[in-house]
């Protein structure tokens, strides 16, 4: 599994389902799927905002510097 989808599924742990569906819109089964099949981006932003983070891209250090 993707380590972003399992910080995802730790961050998930104890959420009330039914409310957290209703601030993502996404279905409680779609999530789950995601153990198997990777997500579409579009909805993992969902998901993770709906947590109240944002997705950042960052600039990777330089090894050589």
């Amino acid at each position: 599994m993707n380590p972003l989808i399992h910080q995802l599924f730790e961050l998930l742990q104890g959420v009330d389902y039914v409310e957290f569906e209703q601030r993502s819109g996404l279905a409680r089964q779609t999530i789950r799927n995601w153990k198997v099949h990777q997500p579409l981006l579009c909805n993992y932003e969902a998901c993770v905002n709906a947590l109240g983070y944002d997705l950042v891209l960052q600039p990777r250090p330089n090894k050589g510097e």
